[in-house]
């Protein structure tokens, strides 16, 4: 019996460590062959708070996800290095990814894997604001949740109603003559 639990001990440390390997050389990693590429699309001022905000997106011809996380490989500059850029790269031209707020002072610059793309408020303008669609913000989150309470309600008013169970609708009232104790 040792020797079996023995074998099965030897069979999970090596599977760990095949699955340990397999991870680690095909996580998204940026490397100097794989270029993620930064692309200003366009500044808009936005009239109500004198806010200048650009639209940007990005280009990845590694030919698959390339993860790069917030620090001197994806950073912004001046001001805080997280801007809400994404820190998982997708293949391919990526336009209109996020949205990043900043007063017009300077320049703005996104460092992304050693490329750079910078904005000024003489950069190249959008026709509109770029009001990104945030996830979740769309009308199916709300319209969910409500659907499901609503057949939960038809559903308790049908069990009531067919159990006189007085949950929703009045209880039934015994028969004239009978007893109810």
């Amino acid at each position: 019996m040792t020797r079996i639990r023995a074998a099965f001990a030897s069979f999970v440390v090596a599977s760990l460590a095949a699955v340990l390997l397999l991870v680690t050389t095909m996580s998204g990693t940026a490397s100097a062959s794989h270029k993620q590429t930064p692309i200003l699309e366009c500044v808009f001022q936005d009239t109500g708070t004198h806010q200048w905000n650009t639209l940007w997106g990005y280009n990845n011809t590694s030919g698959s996800v390339e993860n790069i996380a917030i620090g001197s490989g994806n950073s912004f500059s001046p001001g805080a290095q997280n801007q809400g850029q994404p820190t998982a790269f997708k293949p391919g031209r990526n336009d209109n990814v996020f949205v990043v707020t900043w007063n017009g002072t300077g320049t703005l610059t996104w460092t992304l894997n050693g490329q750079s793309a910078s904005a000024t408020t003489s950069s190249n303008k959008c026709a509109t604001n770029p009001v990104p669609i945030v996830p979740g913000t769309g009308g199916w989150n709300l319209a969910f949740p409500v659907a499901v309470v609503a057949l939960m309600m038809l559903g308790l008013g049908l069990y009531s109603w067919r159990f006189g169970t007085g949950l929703i609708a009045p209880l039934r009232r015994p028969a004239a003559g009978v007893d109810s104790r």
